[in-house]
C-alpha cells in the first residue's frame, strides 16, 4: 500500500474510533486501531472492521483468552511507537493532518528502516509531499 493510500486509511480508522473512543473506557487507542486496519487490510468493509475492532479490544479488555492476535498486537505496538515519533515532529511544525506523517514513518517502518531513518523519511515526505515543514 502506498502511502497516500495508508494515510486515507488511517483517517478512516480516526473517523471511525471516534465513537467507540466516547462510549468506552480509557484504552489505547493503538490497539483499536490497529484491530480495525488489520481487519480493513484484510478485505473487511470499514462496518465491519469496526465491529472486529471492538471485538478485538472486548478480548483485551477483559482478558478472555484466544481473542490476542500477533499480527494486531505488532502493529499496535508500531502505532504506539509513531505516536511518540510523530511528537517531535508535531513540535516544530504547523497544524497538520497526522495521518500523513504516520502513513510515510509506518511506510518506512514496515519496509524494514529503522526508527530514526524512518522519521527522516516522514519529515522528507511532509516537506516533499505536503509542504509541511519546521517552523522557523
Amino acid at each position: 500500500m502506498d502511502i497516500a493510500a495508508l494515510a486515507e486509511l488511517l483517517h478512516e480508522t480516526a473517523d471511525h474510533h471516534d465513537p467507540y473512543e466516547k462510549s468506552h473506557p480509557p484504552h489505547n487507542w493503538w490497539d483499536w486501531y490497529a484491530a480495525f486496519l488489520d481487519a480493513r487490510q484484510h478485505g473487511s468493509t470499514a462496518d465491519e472492521a469496526s465491529t472486529a475492532a471492538d471485538q478485538y479490544m472486548e478480548g483485551l479488555l477483559d482478558h478472555v483468552p484466544g481473542r490476542a492476535n500477533e499480527n494486531v498486537a505488532a502493529l499496535a505496538e508500531l502505532l504506539h511507537e509513531t505516536s511518540i515519533r510523530h511528537g517531535a515532529f508535531e513540535a516544530i511544525t504547523p497544524p497538520h493532518n497526522w495521518w500523513d506523517w504516520y502513513a510515510a514513518y509506518l511506510h518506512a517502518r514496515q519496509d524494514g528502516a529503522d526508527p530514526d531513518p524512518a522519521a527522516a523519511a516522514a519529515d522528507r515526505y511532509m516537506a516533499e509531499v505536503k509542504h509541511v515543514v519546521p517552523k522557523t
